[in-house]
C-alpha cells in the first residue's frame, strides 16, 4: 500500500488496473473468470480468494474443476465451510492467472460490498503471491503489479500460480 502522494517509478512489465473504492476496498469490475464474469475485489487480509455463492452457481454451468469441502477460519474464529475449486483462468487487466485455487462460502463481506446477489470473488494473498511486486493506491483507485521475471519478455504469457 504507497501514499497517493508518492511517484510511483515506472516499472518494465508493470500493469496499471483501475478501479473503484468500497467501504475501503478496491474493486475491480468486468474480470473474466472461465468465461463468467464477476466483480473482483482486492482484499489483502484474505489468504486464500473467496468467491459468493452465486459465482460458485455460474462456475458450475461450465466444466468445472472438482471440488472439496474445506473449513476457513476468521479472524475471530469464526468457523465457515465452504467448498474451493481451482478456476481455470481469470483475467485482471490484461494478465491472466492461471489455475487459481478458490473457496465458495456465505462472506458477511460479499453483503456489506452489495455484492451478495452477483458473482464476485475476494482476491486473497494466494494470488497476489504470483507477482514480482504489488502496490494498491486507493485515493488513485489503482492496483499496479509487475508480472515475474519469466514473464518480462513476452507481455501475453500467464502469471501461473
Amino acid at each position: 500500500i504507497v501514499p497517493s502522494s508518492s511517484r510511483q517509478p515506472e516499472m518494465r512489465d508493470s500493469i496499471v488496473v483501475i478501479g473503484r473504492i468500497r467501504t475501503g476496498r478496491l474493486i475491480l469490475a468486468n474480470a473474466p473468470a472461465d468465461s463468467t464474469s464477476l466483480t473482483l475485489v482486492v482484499d489483502t487480509g484474505a489468504q486464500v480468494s473467496i468467491g459468493n455463492m452465486e459465482l460458485r452457481k455460474r462456475l458450475s454451468r461450465h466444466n468445472v474443476r472438482r471440488m472439496g469441502m474445506v473449513e476457513l477460519e476468521s479472524v475471530t474464529g469464526e468457523k465457515l465451510p465452504g467448498q474451493y475449486t481451482i478456476v481455470r483462468k481469470l483475467t485482471v487487466g490484461g494478465v491472466t492467472l492461471k489455475n487459481l485455487p478458490i473457496v465458495f462460502t456465505e462472506s458477511h463481506a460479499f453483503g456489506r460490498l452489495g455484492l451478495a446477489g452477483r458473482p464476485a470473488l475476494l482476491l486473497g494473498m494466494n494470488a497476489l503471491r504470483g507477482f514480482e511486486k504489488v502496490s494498491i493506491d486507493f485515493a488513485k483507485r489503482k492496483l499496479r503489479v509487475v508480472l515475474p521475471e519469466e514473464s518480462a519478455i513476452d507481455r501475453s504469457a500467464f502469471a501461473a500460480l
